[in-house]
């Protein structure tokens, strides 16, 4: 008889550390799923950060373009020529040299602002690559 109550200890003790290793890998999965959901998360807003950071730089290119023209025209004008300049609602007028120095520190401004922001890009892209690799291992690790 104390055999077979011992017998049946031993037992209970073999189910009960089978639950707790089952216990745990279901409390492992439901982590991975949660750092899945969040890495998916933070993925999606990597894309809309990148998406304005794209959004920023062709706005950029378009001003800069705008500058260009711009600065073509001043430059085909005669040295005497009234030039005017927009500020706000209203024409000034200006000296021709004066709007070249301004259109000049403005394609400059725009210049570095657009190298920032292309960096700001290419970090938004490396880190995306990345993040894509993680959640492409995460699934095929699922699925398998």
């Amino acid at each position: 008889m104390l055999l077979r109550e011992s017998h049946r200890k031993k037992q209970l003790k073999r189910k009960t550390i089978l639950l707790n290793e089952e216990k745990g890998v279901q409390c492992f999965m439901a982590t991975t799923q949660e750092d899945l959901q969040k890495d998916y998360e933070s993925y999606q807003k990597l894309q809309q950060q990148l998406q304005m950071v794209m959004m920023q730089r062709q706005q950029i290119d378009l001003s800069a373009a705008e500058v260009d023209r711009a600065t073509d025209a001043l430059s085909k004008a005669d040295k005497g020529a009234k030039v005017f300049r927009l500020a706000g609602s209203i024409m000034v007028p200006r000296s021709k040299e004066d709007v070249q120095k301004e259109l000049s520190d403005e394609a400059e401004s725009l210049k570095m602002r657009k190298d920032i922001l292309a960096k700001q890009e290419e970090k938004l892209k490396a880190i995306l690559t990345e993040l894509v690799k993680k959640l492409e291992a995460a699934s095929k690790q699922g699925a398998a």
